[in-house]
């Protein structure tokens, strides 16, 4: 089963994150130091406090005893007992969310907003070259905008879920049909895909998911989905 917090915090993401800042872990903090970005920091405070408020409430550890540890990748858990759900962290302009997945089940999510413009040297030919695979670009080459994004932020999601980073799966296939959408990493992966609020968010998570104990109208499949209210973040 994956759990997914989604937060939308709009055009007030620096104002809020000013305030959400200090409620950080000292190694959250640190990341969203090293972002000069306005923006990008407050991103970065925002999508950090949706995790930590709610890994808090799962391990009932407070955030500033947090210690994360990192893979190879960057890859980063928590060092918990054993049996702390896996996790995934993804933002965008105005929006977060945050994944956990069934016991150490590893998983990954993405976001994009769906009203996202692709040109130059952002252009869609151009991500397809530098992150797909051939056959991904292929299938894709004259794909609408939404369908593209749906693409992306599975491999962004699978990347994330694999802790291999984007930039080690440029060759491999995930996507096997364009019409109807179809995805397979061969390695029993699952995908879970929605436009949710003007948002395109992917799911991927390791092996079995479970049982479904909620489906709700933005995911189908063994999701568990809670929007949170921004506002809501700087309460424990």
């Amino acid at each position: 089963m994956l759990t997914v917090f989604f937060t939308e915090y709009g055009a007030h993401a620096e104002s809020l994150a000013e305030s959400l800042y200090p409620l950080l872990s000292p190694e959250r903090r640190r990341k969203a130091s090293l972002l000069t970005h306005p923006g990008r920091h407050a991103e970065s405070v925002l999508a950090g406090r949706l995790f930590e408020k709610y890994a808090s409430r799962m391990s009932g550890v407070s955030p500033v005893d947090f210690t994360y540890k990192y893979g190879e990748n960057g890859k980063p858990s928590l060092s918990f007992p054993d049996g702390f759900p896996a996790f995934s962290i993804a933002h965008t302009g105005g929006a977060a969310c945050v994944a956990f997945s069934g016991g150490a089940v590893p998983c990954g999510c993405d976001i994009e907003p769906a009203a996202r413009e692709f040109s130059g040297a952002a252009g869609a030919k151009a991500i397809a070259s530098r992150f797909f695979s051939p056959g991904e670009a292929a299938l894709l080459e004259d794909a609408p905008k939404e369908l593209f994004l749906k693409v992306f932020t599975a491999k962004e999601a699978h990347a994330k879920m694999t802790g291999r980073g984007i930039f080690e799966e440029i060759s491999l296939d995930i996507i096997k049909s364009a019409d109807p959408l179809l995805f397979d990493a061969g390695d029993g992966s699952s995908f879970f895909r929605t436009v949710y609020k003007g948002y395109v968010i992917s799911l991927c998570v390791g092996g079995e998911c479970g049982t479904v104990l909620n489906g709700p109208e933005a995911f189908p499949g063994p999701v568990v989905f809670a929007e949170i209210d921004a506002a809501s973040l700087a309460s424990f």
